[in-house]
């Protein structure tokens, strides 16, 4: 038996600047003799470490990095069918039984999800976070599984994939794509996922097809309109207020105000089994965020980045800022906000007590960030942290019994904004000016005239 491991050589006379296969036996009188088989047939490769993900043994750029990755695979596959079949004892001999073989030959047939990974890998090396989760959520749905982020771990559930014609999407070979694929992978989500993520998935499927037509040529047309298609919330006569609510709300959830009331006065040290002070301290931090969302009508994003000294006057009470979603738009517009009463008590609450500056000290912000220049590395830390929090929250939920099980950050500012609406008291510009969104988005969404 022997082990194979991928090398990009960068320096000695006969192997620098090549891939090669690094065999090593694992037993007989040759054990531990390495011998090099180097990878033939490529197109165009990159010979550099940015280009090269020896981790993985993967090519992560250039438009011919799909193809040659295939060939990696055909190698790599080919060299454990010759040690599954023969008696291979030395590295030598391998490289003999493989050169006088079968050759592997450049192919660009690589499979609709065999490409969806390889676009994630690149925008992760490129560190363009953007898009990369839309890109990762489709290739984990055209293989069949459902990644959730828990409290402490990860959730992955498996379901049955979008097939075609007796092929999962998945496995399709990109120049076997046509309209009929498109349409079928739609139903699929309408059918048999609920038509959870539709837009996006249909959006990021699309822009998928559209790279694969420029990077090998072909002239795949997707015409299908799906948007036509895209399931709309459902309100039945017997239907709740609340479930109205819901439908009314494109899909807005929210709590009720007794609901409110109930996670206010929650002891979240009960959640908490084995009394561990940091974890009660972590846990106690995550609700005062998400109320001091609610009280602020702000989005997680911006609570999260709020700076003592930057953001907040403690002298007029008020909190000034540039809400991140219109700043990525390049917009000056600026969130004035008076703290309420409520919303101050958790303030002064965490006063000085973040490294970074920030108002509250979460993990990430024991460091101060510069968005500007770390906007990625920035990018990943957060979403991370929302994942925790939207997992203690979900567990918060079911303690409490909510109507909102899979209760989320988000589910605050949604709350929020409705109870402003509901309540009266401000029009619907001086709401969308304290949420820092338009009155389009507040009459589109929570001007529904039903009472929470």
């Amino acid at each position: 038996m022997a082990n194979f491991k991928l090398r990009l050589t960068t320096n000695g006379q006969n192997r620098k600047g090549r891939l090669m296969v690094e065999c090593t036996p694992t037993d007989g009188a040759n054990k531990g003799k390495r011998g090099y088989i180097t990878v033939d047939g490529l197109t165009n490769p990159a010979y550099d470490k940015s280009s090269w993900n020896e981790k993985q043994g993967l090519f992560i750029a250039g438009e011919d990095a799909p193809a040659n990755n295939q060939i990696v695979k055909s190698l790599l596959e080919t060299l454990n069918t010759i040690i599954e079949s023969c008696n291979v004892e030395s590295a030598a001999q391998l490289k003999e039984l493989y050169t006088n073989g079968v050759q592997i030959q450049a192919k660009k047939q690589i499979t609709l999800g065999e490409f969806v990974a390889h676009i994630v890998m690149e925008m992760k090396a490129a560190d363009v976070s953007s898009n990369t989760e839309l890109y990762n959520t489709l290739h984990n749905i055209l293989k069949g599984e459902n990644r959730k982020g828990a409290f402490k771990s990860k959730i992955v559930m498996t379901f049955t994939p979008a097939v075609y014609n007796g092929k999962t999407l998945y496995d399709t070979p990109l120049s076997e794509l046509s309209n009929a694929h498109f349409v079928a992978f739609g139903q699929w989500i309408i059918a048999e996922h609920k038509g959870c993520g539709y837009k996006n998935l249909m959006t990021t499927f699309k822009a998928v097809v559209n790279k694969a037509n420029e990077r090998f040529g072909y002239s795949i047309n997707l015409t299908y309109r799906f948007r036509k298609s895209m399931p709309k919330p459902m309100v039945k006569p017997t239907s709740t207020a609340k479930e109205k609510l819901y439908a009314k709300g494109q899909q807005v959830t929210m709590l009720s105000s007794s609901e409110l009331e109930a996670f206010e006065d929650f002891d979240v040290s009960t959640l908490i089994t084995n009394g561990n002070k940091r974890n009660i301290r972590l846990a106690q931090l995550y609700k005062d965020l998400v109320l001091l969302m609610y009280y602020t009508l702000a989005r997680p994003a911006d609570v999260i980045s709020w700076k003592n000294r930057e953001h907040y006057d403690a002298e007029t009470n008020q909190i000034v800022y540039n809400p991140h979603k219109l700043r990525n738009r390049q917009s000056n517009r600026y969130v004035n906000i008076t703290l309420n009463n409520k919303a101050k008590a958790i303030v002064d609450r965490y006063n000085g007590k973040s490294k970074g500056g920030y108002i509250l000290p979460l993990p990430m912000n024991e460091t101060c960030w510069d968005i500007t220049n770390q906007f990625h590395a920035w990018d990943t830390k957060k979403k991370g942290t929302e994942s925790r929090i939207n997992a203690f929250l979900k567990k918060v939920a079911a303690v409490l019994g909510f109507t909102v099980t899979d209760l989320s950050l988000y589910d605050f500012r949604h709350t929020a904004i409705t109870h402003a609406v509901n309540a009266k008291e401000l029009t619907a510009f001086e709401i969308a000016q304290r949420a820092g969104t338009s009155v389009e988005m507040i009459e589109k969404h929570y001007y529904n005239g039903i009472v929470a």
